[in-house]
């Protein structure tokens, strides 16, 4: 008999939702569980080479969002690219809060893309203007 540490539809749900997808369980008593997801259509990747140049911004992100931001940042910092989860429930508290900035949209996107080094830079954009 096959053993199993149990990861595997941890796995499915990390890669599904970096895609922007969805991932549930439907299950009938004696008829057993059916796993399905959700994949959006016609997504366009962003090459990460081409990168905005208002990155290089403060515009990037608006002066009332920012001691907001860098409140969050501790948090988000700990995290990477992979933790889906984790990053968009601190994305929902910044919309809770009224972020206005694109700087939330581009993490996210990051996110989806699992664009490790976009997310490390914004991510970074927000200390570095914090030591300035």
């Amino acid at each position: 008999m096959a053993t199993s540490n149990g990861l595997g539809l941890t796995y499915c749900k990390l890669a599904v939702e970096a895609h922007g997808g969805t991932i549930e369980a439907q299950s009938v008593l004696g008829e057993g569980t059916k796993m399905v997801f959700a994949l959006p259509y016609g997504g366009q990747k962003i090459n990460s080479k081409q990168r905005p140049e208002e990155h290089q911004e403060l515009g990037f992100i608006l002066n009332e969002d920012f001691e907001i931001l860098q409140n969050y940042w501790e948090a988000l910092s700990t995290l990477k690219v992979y933790e889906v989860s984790a990053v968009k429930r601190i994305l929902k508290q910044l919309d809770a809060e009224g972020i206005k900035s694109t700087w939330k949209e581009e993490l996210l996107k990051a996110v989806y893309q699992a664009d490790e080094a976009m997310f490390d830079e914004l991510l970074n954009l927000i200390k570095s203007i914090a030591e300035e």
